[in-house]
């Protein structure tokens, strides 16, 4: 589940614009299967990722998801936005929320684009 929001105080006293930035909110199924009216928090609370050692940012309408695109075995981040393409980063040393530069998914050697409309 992804939260795109607009930065709040306390929540990235580091940047000092109105730029949306994605916040990612783990969770596990078994956490969505409670009963009804357990007080019980469901969700861990949203970390916020960075790609190239910046806040993630900068897409319309991203649809996050974790995949192995390269078969090394570790999850890389990916991203659909508004206009059907897809973004990749792969992870970075670190606590999992840290990633490297965003690139275009290719296939044949040009951007992949899904036709979302």
């Amino acid at each position: 589940m992804a939260s795109w929001g607009v930065p709040g105080p306390g929540r990235d006293a580091a940047r000092h614009d109105d730029e949306p930035t994605l916040h990612m909110i783990l969770t596990t199924i078994a956490l969505l299967c409670a009963p009804l009216g357990d007080a019980t928090e469901r969700f861990a609370a949203p970390v916020q990722l960075t790609t190239d050692g910046e806040p993630f940012t900068g897409m319309i309408y991203p649809s996050p998801a974790f995949h192995d695109l390269d078969g090394d075995g570790v999850l890389d981040l990916v991203v659909g936005d508004l206009f059907g393409y897809l973004h990749h980063c792969a992870p970075v040393e670190g606590d999992g929320t840290a990633f490297g530069a965003r690139a275009k998914v290719e296939s044949g050697g040009e951007p992949l684009k899904l036709n979302n409309w």
